[in-house]
């Protein structure tokens, strides 16, 4: 506002002019309006000064020109003020939400502490239960009249205590013998007497003198190996004074599930049966092998009614062979063509007193003259030579007492016996010839 205003005769409009002034200066906050009304106040008084004199009411106005200034400056302030009440106002109000969240967690964690206590008080009821009852079972199972009637029966005298036998026990330390006379069934259950040389170590060790395994009312025996691993067992003897190596060795290899399925081993220079008899048990055979588990030869019972025996080759182009061995030669043998050498004469029984029923032979000429003699090659047989003979189905009608017929059907003629046939039929012929002779 100008100062002319201020200096206008017209007092009435100064006044009114200084009161809006005021007025619109003071109307932020309640404390701008006690400084508006101060400054009116004062600013009447200049008027009332001014009436009086133009001069005091022109310092006046200048005074309450400041005041005014101070005024805008105070309601600024309060302004301000009031802008940080409100954001203190805010902050209380934030604060406040969050002690409400607090105090709701705080009710939420009593109420778990509470449930806890509860069900700790439970557990702490029934671990009180279970001990009085277990209390109760040890007491009941400690009676005499519980567990010490059937004292004569261990195995359920322990049971009614609780306890049970243990199927493998397991000891360390030594195993103690008593010295006692052979012979002595005196009960020293309770003796502790041992002596140093009565201990028998778990691995390991030698015992010296006789060992016997008496079962008693049972047989006795005894079991090497291990029944839960696969290994090889072996028992050697030792009669030459040395521990070096055995003498003689028994070893078990290639067992099975089954009840005697594995082998057993003999090592050594020689097995001699004193007694003169080998059994084989249900075997109907007996076997050699060669270090590498190939059969070599084999000799075997068969299982047919006939009951052959027969001796097998297991080698495919060996022969079988008789051999004297004192004088290192072969007396004879069997190829595998079936065909047999002898180094000797083949000879065969024909002494009047094993003969009987005895006819000469009649016709021979005519029954050589049906004969058929052929060449031929075997079938089924690596040997492609041919041969030469007779056909056994074709000689069995003319002269089958030569022919011979086995349990399969199979057919074979015995050429020696035909020698006799031929010699009569030679001396028919030579008949003839003779009487051819003489009629010249």
């Amino acid at each position: 506002m100008e100062l002319s205003l201020i200096l206008s005769d017209d007092t009435e409009t100064y006044q009114a002019i200084l009161g809006q002034f005021i007025e619109s200066s003071a109307a932020e906050t309640h404390a701008d309006r006690i400084l508006a009304q101060q400054a009116a106040e004062t600013a009447t008084n200049s008027a009332n000064s001014a009436l009086d004199s133009a001069g005091q009411a022109a310092q006046s106005a200048a005074a309450s020109a400041d005041s005014a200034t101070r005024a805008a400056a105070s309601a600024a302030a309060a302004s301000t003020s009031e802008q940080h009440a409100s954001q203190y106002a805010t902050a209380a109000q934030a604060a406040s939400t969050d002690a409400a969240g607090s105090a709701s967690s705080a009710a939420s964690s009593a109420s778990s502490a509470s449930l806890s206590a509860t069900s700790a008080a439970n557990s702490a009821t029934a671990a009180s239960v279970s001990e009085q009852n277990a209390a109760a079972t040890l007491a009941n199972a400690l009676k005499k009249a519980n567990n010490l009637s059937d004292v004569a029966d261990a195995a359920t005298a322990l049971a009614n205590l609780g306890g049970a036998p243990k199927a493998s026990p397991t000891f360390t330390g030594n195993v103690g013998v008593p010295t006692r006379a052979v012979g002595d069934s005196t009960d020293n259950a309770a003796s502790t007497k041992f002596v140093a040389t009565g201990f028998l170590p778990r691995t390991g060790g030698t015992v010296s003198g006789q060992s016997w395994f008496n079962g008693g009312v049972n047989f006795p025996w005894a079991e090497i190996g291990n029944a839960a691993t696969v290994s090889t067992p072996f028992l050697d003897f030792h009669s030459s004074g040395s521990g070096n190596d055995y003498d003689v060795r028994l070893i078990s290899i290639g067992g099975g599930s089954a009840t005697g399925q594995g082998n057993l081993d003999f090592y050594g220079q020689a097995f001699t049966c004193m007694n003169g008899i080998v059994r084989l048990g249900n075997s109907r055979g007996i076997y050699f092998k060669r270090t590498d588990g190939t059969y070599h030869i084999a000799m075997q019972l068969t299982a047919d009614s006939s009951n052959n025996t027969d001796i097998i080759n297991c080698d495919g182009g060996g022969r079988i062979r008789f051999i004297n061995d004192a004088y290192n030669a072969e007396l004879g043998w069997f190829d595998n063509n079936g065909n047999f050498w002898a180094r000797g004469d083949i000879q065969g029984f024909s002494d009047r007193r094993v003969k009987s029923n005895i006819k000469r032979i009649k016709g021979a000429m005519a029954k050589v003259r049906e004969l058929v003699g052929v060449t031929f090659t075997r079938r089924r047989s690596k040997d492609k030579t041919r041969h030469m003979g007779f056909i056994a189905q074709d000689v069995e009608p003319i002269v089958p007492e030569v022919v011979h017929t086995d349990e399969k059907g199979m057919k074979s003629i015995a050429y020696a016996n035909m020698t006799a046939l031929l010699a009569e039929a030679l001396k028919e012929l030579d008949e003839r010839v003779a009487a051819l002779e003489a009629g010249k």
